[in-house]
């Protein structure tokens, strides 16, 4: 793969730049009157001045040229809590500091404050092109939005406000989805609508252009301004967002049929420019405002419009936390009354450029997101592209937004934040939870942190969950149990206060293998089970120590045990599966290919390449260039019994040029050629990890199995190694049979033999504990070497 240092550097660089340029602000500022003040100024008093003496004074020194209401054309001054009508926007001359003009009036009795106006930045997409299909719809995947399609696909009620740069009117993915002013005659140079501008018939550009920073009712973008050449930047947000899907071009958006409303501030984003944008969104009856920028310092202004916006008017105001990769609060993203939206990779990690921190409230896909670009742009002729950024994950949020408004449509931007902030938990990123939209669209959702594994049997297992019940609360709340793979009991959950509900499954022996899952349902169609996947595949846990389990299989690698290394569909060009002492490989102290195997004591595990590491040669043996396969032999298990397969591996893709791009595979198969998922994941871990499952959850009625695992390099850049070690096979329960005892006589004898000879002849089979009996080794197999070590124990020898 091609070096990226130069790239880092520049965009590292840019980065400086743009945060300098953000930081910029011009010789105007906002000035808020005190209500006070604001009831006896003298109206008529000039272009100049407010009708305040001392005021009026301060501004003339300082060669004042114009006082104007900042929000002259606000629909609801009426409802007014926040004093929009009060603040004025006012330009002056001399060089005096803007800090120092607008300490000294905020001290005048007649100022609530004044602050500088900023000009603000995008929050770019770092722009690193790939094969136009790979990962082309894994953001959908990921938040699970095929599966909220089957509930709410978004209806044309739902306006989006995108507050960038402005869009491409031309679009063949968005042009079906541009929001139409219902009061507004198209080009008749009339403001048919009396809110002081004229045919703003789809949107409006507050900014102007880079010359000639005046507003005009056309909202595409312009060329030129941008370092980073992504002038069409509201065009890829609209896309994610909302582009037409099921039309047979290009990408679908999050929500298939919500109006665009394109609103554009951008190349300039002064704070009056921006506040302006956001007024006229929620006048103009846009329920959800996605802005994918910020930048520059907090403004009591554009606090004011934000609170207006979801107060007043009722909208969701989402921002973009910003591409810094720091903690410190961002505003506007940072201020009270936003939903803050941080980015996640497809590993489920926070992207590198994601700024966090307690102040993000929740984070979205932000990596390789396709979506709508114009090929007009002087930087490429692409239609479609794929960015990173907070500026993409911010529009997957608000599409998101925009479902659930379209599902709830009298639900309030409190209870819609609730549902969009009640997403998947994917670990401590300092970004809240990541949006999932099946979950936001689920008549009621709970929140359930699964029973682990435990050494307790003298106590009841306690299970809880919170409810979060929307508009009709279920009317069934129950816990379902089981214990070796019997029926199912139901429980009736209690309760127990503030909307946690709890029910308890009966102390358990060890041995025990303890299923359950929660089914809630309201009575009219709407069902939840969690997991999702139950019955078929419901949680489970483990009760007391290995020595209450009886191992069938126990492989920890040191020997060869009769796995495939490989297979002929593989094309990886390194890192191929190898059984050995692996070499621990690491990138700056992160590591990559484990030091040690898992098994203690031990050396060996199957490992993807071994490759000496010289400090410096990072990734040394990783997979590169496709996928390599490992097999496990075929093994057997008694018809009738209830086993569980553990394995511990390490999987790392989290490290490179393009981390969390990357695949592991765990799949299991009867025999057959049919294969099923047990894992499918790009998310890393980076140390030993146990999975354990129940066979039968996948494989009903099967009495065998085999296993391989998959790790793949598919182009996206991240570093790859993985490794697999200490598989073991084991049946729960009370042990009730004795190793040999076949026909369970209490006696070790020529009977014994007999059966186990006409097991292995295929005369009768042997079931249930008289297999588990004549495994005399424990290897998952009734064979010749059983027979011949019993018959050895028999004869004394």
């Amino acid at each position: 793969m091609p070096p990226r240092r130069f790239l880092h550097l520049s965009i590292v660089l840019v980065m400086t730049l743009s945060s300098l340029w953000a930081e910029q602000h011009s010789r105007r500022i906002f000035l808020k009157l005190t209500p006070a003040a604001e009831s006896v100024r003298v109206r008529s008093a000039g272009p100049a001045a407010l009708g305040l003496e001392a005021v009026d004074a301060f501004l003339n020194a300082r060669d004042a040229s114009a006082v104007l209401p900042a929000f002259a054309n606000l629909k609801a001054q009426d409802r007014d809590p926040y004093g929009l009508s009060r603040i004025y926007v006012a330009a002056y001359r001399d060089d005096q500091p803007i800090d120092l003009v607008t300490a000294e009036l905020s001290a005048l009795a007649e100022v609530e404050y004044a602050e500088p106006i900023y000009r603000r930045e995008l929050y770019d997409a770092q722009m690193i092109p790939n094969d136009p299909y790979f990962n082309s719809s894994w953001h959908h995947t990921r938040i699970e939005t095929p599966d909220a399609w089957d509930i709410q696909t978004g209806a044309d009620s739902i306006i989006i406000a995108i507050i960038d740069s402005g869009i491409d009117l031309d679009h063949p993915d968005l042009v079906d989805h541009y929001w139409s002013n219902p009061n507004e005659i198209p080009a008749n140079g009339i403001d048919d609508d009396n809110n002081g501008l004229i045919d703003d018939v789809i949107g409006w550009d507050f900014s102007g252009s880079e010359d000639e920073p005046s507003a005009d009712p056309d909202a595409s973008h312009d060329w030129g301004w941008h370092p980073w050449n992504s002038e069409d930047h509201g065009t890829h947000c609209a896309g994610i967002a909302a582009a037409v899907t099921d039309n047979a071009i290009g990408v679908a958006g999050v929500s298939h049929h919500s109006q665009i409303m394109g609103l554009k501030i951008f190349p300039n984003a002064w704070d009056d420019v921006c506040a302006d944008a956001i007024t006229y969104a929620a006048d103009h009856g846009a329920q959800v405002l996605s802005n994918s920028w910020g930048g520059g310092g907090n403004s009591s202004t554009i606090q004011a419009a934000i609170l207006y916006a979801r107060n007043v008017q009722d909208c969701v105001v989402l921002f973009a936390s910003g591409n810094d990769g720091e903690s410190s609060p961002h505003y506007p993203g940072a201020m009270e009354g936003t939903v803050c939206v941080g980015a996640t990779n497809s590993s489920d990690n926070r992207a590198s450029f994601s700024n966090y921190g307690s102040w993000v409230d929740m984070c979205a896909p932000g990596t390789g997101i396709w979506s709508c670009v114009d090929p007009a742009n002087p930087a490429h002729n692409n239609q479609y592209d794929d960015w990173d950024g907070t500026s993409m994950a911010t529009p997957v949020a608000a599409g998101v937004a925009a479902l659930i408004r379209s599902q709830f449509p009298t639900m309030d931007a409190t209870a819609v934040e609730a549902r969009l902030l009640d997403g998947d938990d994917v670990g401590n990123l300092q970004m809240g939870f990541r949006v999932n939209a099946r979950k936001a669209l689920t008549a009621f959702n709970i929140s359930h942190a699964p029973l682990n594994n435990t050494l307790d049997m003298a106590n009841d297992y306690l299970v809880s969950l919170e409810l979060f019940a929307g508009d009709v609360p279920p009317t069934q709340i129950e816990l379902k149990w089981a214990v070796n793979g019997s029926a199912f009991a139901t429980v009736s959950m209690t309760d127990a206060g503030n909307n946690i509900y709890e029910a308890s499954i009966p102390a358990q022996e060890g041995g025990a293998i303890v299923e359950y899952y929660l089914y809630l349902s309201d009575g009219s169609g709407n069902t939840l089970t969690q997991p999702a996947s139950a019955p078929e595949q419901p949680y489970f846990f483990l009760v007391g120590s290995n020595d209450y389990f009886t191992n069938l299989v126990i492989d920890q690698a040191e020997t060869d045990e009769g796995w495939t290394l490989g297979i002929p569909e593989d094309d990886a060009d390194t890192g191929i599966w190898v059984r050995e002492d692996p070499i621990g490989t690491n990138t700056e102290g992160n590591p990559l290919q484990p030091e040690d195997d898992h098994s203690d004591p031990g050396t060996i595990c199957y490992v993807t390449g071994n490759a000496a590491f010289d400090g410096s040669n990072y990734g040394a043996g990783d997979v590169d260039g496709g996928s390599t396969t490992l097999v496990s032999p075929l093994y057997t298990f008694p018809a009738g019994s209830y086993p569980v397969l553990s394995y511990w591996r390490w999987y790392t893709n989290d490290l490179g040029d393009n981390p969390g791009t990357d695949i592991w595979q765990v799949q299991i198969s009867d025999g057959s050629d049919s294969w099923i998922d047990l894992e499918a994941t790009s998310s890393s871990a980076n140390e030993w990890v146990q999975r354990q499952f129940v066979i039968r959850h996948f494989l009903e009625s099967a009495t065998q199995f085999q296993l391989r695992f998959i790790a793949a390099d598919d182009g996206g850049g991240s570093l790859v190694e993985a490794a697999v070690d200490d598989l073991r096979l084991f049946v729960g329960g009370e042990p009730v049979f004795s190793l040999g005892d076949v026909n369970a006589d209490l006696q070790l004898n020529v009977q014994d033999i007999i059966l186990i000879v006409a097991h292995i002849m295929g005369q009768s089979a042997l079931t249930g504990n008289a297999a588990l009996a004549a495994d005399f080794n424990q290897d998952g197999q009734v064979n010749v070497q059983d027979l011949v070590n019993l018959v050895a124990v028999i004869i004394g020898d």
